[in-house]
């Protein structure tokens, strides 16, 4: 009788991308028995919960992406099978907490000749993960050529608590164009997304 093996992955699974509600994780295509492989499955839930969702991709398939389905600051199991013959084969899986969502309409409230006084809006989703906000700030070089780069002696970074969703920058330039973000960060130190604005405080 002609005997093949189990499938094997070439490596291990990879998140090659993640946001507060998504994930998109990548696999290696089967190394031996390929032929014999009608799909992959997979499959993820909460780690705090028994319910899992199942999905099945093609053998030509690589990815798998969730969609924006999943919970911020939740921890989720992603495991990966092939279907072999009547059979399926656990082929590996990843843990993987999600980030806190980013901070909403980062906008500015007033401005003078040496400040940036900024307001933004803060999740439902956040108040029970995030542990602080990190606003941090640069000096745009007007002698680059699209005004995109920041000067390297001028970044500055402060931490703020959870529930301040307005700050005022002080002791700026004139007349001059700052880039700002605002992140929120996880007590694991797991950080949302960046927003960011470009401003310019006022002249004389």
């Amino acid at each position: 009788m002609y005997n093949v093996s189990e499938p094997s992955l070439m490596s291990d699974i990879a998140i090659t991308s993640s946001t507060a509600h998504s994930m998109r994780i990548q696999w290696e295509t089967i190394t031996n028995s390929s032929a014999c492989v009608s799909l992959y499955i997979v499959c993820f839930g909460d780690i705090g919960s028994d319910e899992q969702i199942c999905t099945s991709q093609p053998t030509y398939s690589w990815m798998w992406s969730s969609g924006d389905v999943l919970a911020a600051c939740s921890t989720y199991n992603v495991s990966l099978r092939a279907q072999y013959q009547d059979q399926q084969f656990y082929l590996g899986n990843i843990v993987h907490m999600m980030g806190p969502e980013e901070v909403q309409n980062l906008t500015l409230e007033s401005r003078t000749i040496s400040s940036l006084q900024i307001s933004w809006g803060i999740p439902l989703d956040n108040l029970e993960c995030v542990e602080q906000q990190i606003i941090s700030w640069c000096y745009i070089d007007p002698y680059d050529e699209y005004w995109e780069t920041c000067s390297p002696t001028s970044n500055t970074s402060v931490n703020v608590n959870t529930d301040i969703s307005i700050y005022n920058i002080t002791d700026l330039l004139e007349c001059s164009q700052y880039s700002i973000t605002v992140t929120s960060v996880t007590a694991k130190g797991i950080m949302a997304h960046n927003v960011t604005t470009k401003l310019y405080t006022v002249s004389h």
